[in-house]
């Protein structure tokens, strides 16, 4: 069971009020990379309070952006040593040493991929090949988490021409390649991977998205094992998938999933909340076409509920405002890039209360779009493990408001 502590907490009474814009800041900030990049993740590497990014190129270095706290980010991947050069396209970031700050994976489709210690002192060291994760598969999609329940974090990488792989985290710097005996070396050419507790029974389960097939939900067994429960769950989607992300759009409880395809519409699955999902595309307003490769929940509005951010790769990209009642608005909101966009990511990175928006694009620079915010007020929470792992990854925060 996940036990984390609450470092840092301001909340307020919720307004209503949905006037949201967006400004791009790109050059203000420093930002706009144009590797041709693939993925992106925002994560607080230094521990001094805001967000830094990390994006994932193809054929050229990747990018770290140490965040300056005055709205500008300055380039420091050559000084902490983090300038992968493979044909990169996922990265998430995880503290998998449980010593306090965020290590990095970056998962390479050319070659070896790679695993950054975090030093403390702003470098980083490559113990991919002493921690036994190189995995040269492929690789497009990668996760932390840990699956079981032992306080330290385990990695899913998901591979595009052969089996997926499940790193089990020994805690002692080293993993165990444990995909045969759990039962997850899924093989349907996967582009996209996401942990999530979608039972509640209190293990990650985990959701595959295959470009070559239907894709894969596998349920945890608690015993170190999984079982493919997609025909049973109903979210075999088979249309080219990219990105999936879980969020529980309709505040029930349960986790919904939301998966990008590049090949037909896109697909929400609402959680039925017996093991079962239901396809409410249609009805909730979200099928769109624009051949998608990236999605991400975030809450852009304060209202209480889940948007959703589509990144399209022919296409501009779509912003779904929640109505809260089902159903989802598509708005401008200044934040509908057309640069064949492969990656998304929500982050407060001013930390000013509401969440700004970082798109990868393909062909040209990536954007940062700021939040311009509304009345509505805010919660920020900062999450430490105590029993569970350092970065509390898999916790789940329930908030009610009077």
């Amino acid at each position: 069971m996940l036990r984390s502590v609450i470092s840092f907490l301001c909340m307020f009474v919720v307004i209503v009020a949905y006037g949201v814009d967006f400004s791009d800041v790109t050059d203000i900030a420093g930002v706009s990379c144009t590797g041709y990049s693939n993925g992106v993740a925002w994560g607080d590497y230094d521990n001094d309070g805001d967000l830094d990014l990390y994006v994932a190129n193809l054929s050229e270095a990747n990018v770290l952006y140490r965040n300056n706290g005055d709205g500008t980010f300055t380039d420091v991947t050559s000084e902490a040593g983090v300038g992968c050069t493979g044909y990169s396209r996922g990265v998430a970031w995880g503290d998998y040493d449980n010593d306090g700050d965020l290590d990095l994976y970056v998962a390479n489709s050319d070659g070896a991929n790679v695993l950054y210690r975090n030093n403390g002192d702003g470098t980083f060291t490559d113990v991919t090949d002493e921690a036994g994760v190189g995995c040269a598969g492929h690789s497009f999609g990668v996760a932390w988490g840990d699956y079981d329940n032992d306080g330290d974090l385990d990695l899913y990488v998901a591979n595009y021409y052969e089996a997926n792989v499940l790193y089990r985290n020994n805690g002692d710097g080293t993993f165990t390649d444990v995909t045969g005996e759990a039962g997850v070396g899924c093989t349907g050419s996967s582009r996209g991977v996401a942990w999530g507790d979608y039972d509640n029974d209190g293990d990650l389960d985990l959701y595959v998205a295959n470009y070559g097939g239907a894709n894969v939900l596998y349920r945890n067994n608690g015993d170190g094992t999984f079982t493919d429960v997609t025909g049973e769950a109903g979210v075999g989607c088979t249309s080219s998938s990219f990105g999936v992300a879980w969020g529980d759009y309709d505040n029930d409880g349960d986790l919904d999933l939301y998966v990008a395809n590049s090949d037909g519409a896109n697909v929400l699955y609402r959680n039925n909340g017996d093991g079962t999902f239901t396809d409410v595309t249609d009805e909730a307003g979200v099928g769109c076409t624009g051949s998608s490769r990236g999605v991400a929940w975030g809450d852009y509005d304060n209202d209480g509920d889940l948007d959703l951010y589509v990144a399209n790769f022919y296409e501009a990209n779509v912003l779904y405002r929640n109505n809260g009642d089902g159903t989802f608005t598509m708005v401008g909101a200044g934040v509908g890039c057309t640069g064949s966009s492969k990656g998304v990511a929500w982050g407060d990175y001013d930390n000013d209360g509401d969440l700004d928006l970082y798109v990868a694009n393909w062909d040209e620079a990536n954007v940062l779009y700021r939040n311009n915010g509304n009345l509505n007020h805010w919660l920020q929470i900062r999450l430490h493990g105590t029993i569970s792992n350092r970065s509390a990854i898999g916790t789940k925060v329930k908030v009610i408001a009077h």
